[in-house]
């Protein structure tokens, strides 16, 4: 698809433009932010996902029988019976992750102060800042391709197939994942 390439072009061109105009060091900071915020929210939401998930009353529908013609029923069943805990580890997932990611950016903004050299030209840090917003681009478009992915492979695995070996991008990134995923089910299928 045609407009999947554009709308992830589209995002790395604006992340290397911010990283541009954020200059090396705030675009740095932005980027050990964003990576330690992550790391311990996945860390903290195994202990606090259970306990949201307790309180969260979870409504099934009919619609993931639809999952039985690409995975074993058992898996659906054990889906349907963690489905509360899923659903409380994602949101204390978002919740501790903003909550780090405000607190960091404080942290940051102080660090940013006292650490801020006169001496480094306005240049550098322009030009360091396009280099790292390239790595940081590249690495945004390729969890924005898992990302699309996993949606795609939710809503309708046959459409997410022909949509990601159509696309440049997702088949560049994704497509030897969905290959293995795909043949690890057919595998329990087959058990």
């Amino acid at each position: 698809m045609f407009w999947i390439d554009i709308v992830l072009l589209v995002i790395f061109l604006f992340v290397v433009f911010l990283s541009y105009l954020r200059g090396f060091f705030k675009t740095i900071l932005i980027f050990i932010k964003l990576l330690l915020s992550g790391f311990l929210a996945y860390f903290l939401q195994g202990f606090l996902g259970p306990i949201i998930g307790k309180a969260i009353p979870v409504n099934y529908s009919d619609n993931m029988e639809v999952l039985l013609t690409f995975v074993p029923s058992n898996l659906v069943e054990s889906f349907k019976t963690q489905n509360s805990a899923i659903i409380g580890s994602i949101i204390a997932f978002i919740i501790v992750f903003i909550i780090l990611y405000i607190i960091f950016t404080i942290v940051g903004n102080i660090l940013d102060q006292k650490i801020n050299n006169h001496r480094i030209t306005r240049i550098a840090n322009k030009l360091g800042g396009i280099i790292v917003g390239i790595f940081v681009g590249i690495f945004a478009m390729i969890i924005g391709n898992f990302i699309i992915a996993i949606i795609l492979m939710v809503y309708n695995p046959t459409i997410a197939i022909s949509t990601i070996y159509s696309s440049f991008f997702l088949k560049f990134f994704v497509a030897d994942s969905i290959s293995a995923i795909l043949q690890s089910m057919v595998s329990q299928i087959g058990q």
